[in-house]
């Protein structure tokens, strides 16, 4: 469900003025929900070697408070747990087409080979900026265009990320039901009611979220009934088919992991 999706940390979320130890852990706690996307599709994050080595060489400085290096390393390392270090130097330029005024400016970005099929996100501090066309430069004759996509914001990542998804289908279900159908459980096994339309479902799949640390299902919150709603995955489909179901409030906790309910503000 992932689909090809790789993740890279743009130097200015590296950059020492951020670990400055009064603002560090507003800054870690701004952070890490957007490099959390990428935890949860289970995708590689890439960081950049050389902006690590800046940091250290700042953590050095006989200005830096010494008392707080560990707890500064301790922190940057917990930011980039799970992320893969790469000392990688590839080249590549944003185009300015301007006629004969044309220029290229150099992009600091810690990349590794592309492939075709890799859907590239660089996760920064300042601007959403999706479908970028950049010139990946190997030689003096060897060059190709590569479309890379810049996020700061949870949300919008994870709008790239549906849209870029195999599509999802929303399947009823008859021990679910929906708004005009009464969930009929099997033997006597509870079953949660779908509280809304098949309609709705669908629409609530296309916008939903997971965490493939837990297992392929999708969650969202619908406004409008004021609670969770629950995809389960129908096994290993080619038709990607989900049915759905409602939870009361008292068994968010029990039922919805808890990276989920963090992203929605639940828990």
């Amino acid at each position: 469900m992932s689909s090809n999706f790789v993740f890279y940390i743009n130097s200015d979320i590296l950059d020492s003025s951020n670990f400055l130890d009064y603002q560090i852990d507003a800054f870690i706690k701004s952070v890490n929900p957007i490099l959390n996307v990428g935890r949860k599709l289970k995708a590689k994050i890439y960081y950049s070697n050389y902006n690590i080595k800046s940091l250290v060489e700042y953590f050095d400085e006989p200005s830096f408070n010494k008392d707080f290096t560990k707890s500064q390393a301790n922190k940057l390392e917990l930011l980039l747990k799970n992320c893969i270090k790469t000392s990688e130097a590839n080249n590549f330029f944003r185009v300015h087409f301007a006629g004969r005024e044309t220029s290229l400016e150099f992009l600091e970005i810690p990349f590794i080979n592309p492939s075709d099929k890799d859907k590239i996100v660089i996760f920064n501090l300042s601007q959403n900026l999706p479908k970028q066309s950049v010139l990946f430069v190997k030689s003096n004759d060897e060059f190709e265009r590569i479309e890379i996509n810049s996020f700061c914001e949870v949300h919008e990542i994870w709008k790239f990320v549906n849209n870029n998804l195999p599509i999802r289908e929303y399947n009823f279900s008859s021990k679910h039901g929906n708004s005009t159908t009464r969930a009929i459980a099997p033997n006597t096994e509870d079953a949660s009611q779908l509280l809304c339309t098949d309609e709705e479902a669908n629409s609530l799949l296309k916008t939903a979220i997971f965490d493939l640390r837990e297992r392929n299902w999708c969650y969202n919150f619908d406004e409008d009934k004021q609670t969770f709603i629950i995809f389960p995955c129908e096994g290993d489909n080619p038709q990607n088919k989900f049915h759905a179901f409602h939870i009361d409030k008292d068994k968010w906790r029990e039922e919805i992991p808890k990276s989920i309910l963090k992203h929605f503000n639940k828990n």
